[in-house]
């Protein structure tokens, strides 16, 4: 709008006695401004990726994830909780990793990666106390082999 008020303001000022003086510079800023802001509405629209379709779910086997990756891609996994090697929690982030061995029935997948052996379960758009839950349930679903590590920082 600030923007537009100026050009307007430079429209209005080249009815005066000296316009380009006085509504040259009003309507040069007015349309460098819209020109910047639509840019960065460009810039800010690549940004957001739809949250549709992702999911956390924790199965009697198993913990299954779809959540935004890089890019406009998504990364997905299927983590049987008997495979996990390591679970680490970072306290201050909010979210966790899971780590698998390299063969194995459990999957982790970006979009057209090779299998990954470590996946960060991301809090972005779920409540704390949804994540702490999630986190908790799974802590208590893995084998004694697994190791924890839990850092508050």
């Amino acid at each position: 709008p600030v923007f537009g008020i100026a050009a307007s303001l430079g429209l209005f000022f080249l009815a005066a006695r000296f316009p380009a003086i006085i509504g040259g510079p009003f309507i040069g800023l007015g349309v460098c401004g819209m020109f910047g802001s639509a840019i960065r509405y460009w810039k800010l629209k690549q940004l957001i990726m739809p949250l549709s379709g992702c999911c956390l779910e924790i199965q009697t086997s198993c913990f299954v994830a779809r959540q935004p990756w890089k890019k406009e891609h998504y990364e997905q996994c299927r983590i049987y909780f008997k495979e996990v090697q390591a679970l680490i929690r970072e306290a201050k982030a909010g979210g966790f990793y899971l780590q698998i061995p390299e063969g194995g029935e459990s999957e982790i997948r970006g979009s057209g990666e090779n299998r990954r052996c470590l996946f960060y379960v991301s809090p972005f758009g779920y409540p704390e106390e949804k994540m702490q839950a999630v986190y908790q349930t799974i802590k208590e679903r893995l084998p004694e082999t697994a190791e924890i590590y839990e850092y508050e920082t």
